[in-house]
């Protein structure tokens, strides 16, 4: 998504069109100000590209529906918190910050416990560059049934380079991590991953063998895919599958022997993806 050139005066409302105001406007307009006085000094965004408007650091979510009116915000001067809805009665927030040169062309927009998910904290977090705005991050924050935090996350990364897509789950409870990096697909594929992700923490034996994952995600991807699914207890690799290209190149998994003992089995070889799932009924 290209932005036209030229930095917008902030003391002109046409910058805020979209977007009605029901608190918080002084605050919103210093911090603007401040920030893409910032972007365009030490990350020369603005000199050919920049935000032209404020509306356009939310149309790359596209679920948000404008105008927007913002219901909070307050500025500490080294950050900006808002609160909004947009035309559709949703909720959302979104956190700029000027902590630190790596983040300072990142924001974060945020929405909890939405009717789109219901128990789920949802952040995307979102990279200005010279020529476009890129979704880099998404994250889940599972909620319990009182609304409060659970320990579960799913976090996503998107690596635009490379066209690929990592998904994260995280249970602190048990310091175990699941990973799963596959071609970038979409949206309502990504949601697919995360519910299946937080299903898979309630059977902690996926840990010990991802396979079962490998069978589920191939039901749902093209032909000819590379795919790499990794299980870590304690920072250790329990077990792990990484297909290139419809080829199988390596399985690890870990077998219990009794509760004092585990053997950590590791293959490298080289086997077409449709023979190997066929072994593995």
């Amino acid at each position: 998504m290209k932005f036209e050139i030229e930095i917008p005066k902030m003391q002109k409302d046409e910058f805020y069109e979209d977007v009605i105001f029901k608190e918080g406007k002084e605050h919103v307009k210093k911090f603007m100000s401040n920030w893409t006085s910032k972007l365009k000094r030490y990350k020369e965004i603005g000199k050919q590209i920049t935000i032209k408007k404020f509306k356009n650091l939310l149309i790359p979510i596209r679920e948000i529906i404008l105008p927007i009116e913002i219901d909070y915000a307050y500025s500490t001067g080294s950050s900006l918190d808002i609160n909004f809805t947009d035309n559709k009665g949703k909720r959302y927030y979104i956190i700029i910050t000027l902590y630190s040169y790596d983040k300072l062309n990142t924001y974060i927009i945020g929405r909890r416990n939405s009717k789109i998910e219901p128990l789920i904290d949802r952040e995307f977090t979102l990279q200005i560059t010279t020529e476009r705005i890129n979704l880099i991050e998404t994250g889940l924050l599972k909620l319990k049934e009182d609304g409060t935090n659970s320990d579960e996350i799913v976090n996503f990364y998107y690596n635009n380079e490379k066209n690929t897509t990592e998904a994260e789950l995280k249970s602190y409870s048990s310091n175990a991590t699941l990973r799963i990096q596959y071609k970038t697909m979409n949206a309502e594929f990504d949601k697919k991953v995360a519910e299946f992700l937080f299903s898979s923490n309630e059977e902690h034996w996926y840990y010990y063998n991802v396979y079962p994952i490998l069978k589920w995600i191939t039901k749902i991807l093209e032909e000819n895919t590379s795919i790499s699914i990794k299980a870590e207890v304690e920072k250790e690799v329990y077990s792990e599958i990484e297909v290139v290209d419809a080829v199988v190149h390596k399985y690890t998994r870990t077998e219990i022997v009794n509760e004092g003992e585990m053997h950590i089995i590791k293959v490298i070889f080289a086997k077409n993806l449709s023979e190997f799932l066929e072994e593995n009924k």
